[in-house]
């Protein structure tokens, strides 16, 4: 298995709002203001938008960003 190595800046409040910059290999901005979430893609010059509540929850990002505590 090869793994991706990434570099950007992060930053987050709970419940639900972050922005995470990606700067390499690819440019990408995610931000999410606790409703939706709003991924920029650099190279397309494209943005796609999601439910963060159907997008958040099945992932282990859910711990950080969602209103479950760690006990949950």
């Amino acid at each position: 298995m090869v793994q991706a190595q990434s570099t950007g800046t992060f930053a987050f409040l709970r419940p639900g709002m972050f922005r995470w910059e990606y700067k390499t290999p690819y440019a990408q901005t995610i931000v999410s203001n606790g409703e939706k979430l709003w991924l920029y893609d650099v190279d397309l010059a494209q943005v796609t938008v999601k439910s963060l509540s159907a997008t958040l929850p099945s992932t282990p990002a859910a711990i950080l960003f969602g209103k479950n505590e760690l006990n949950d």
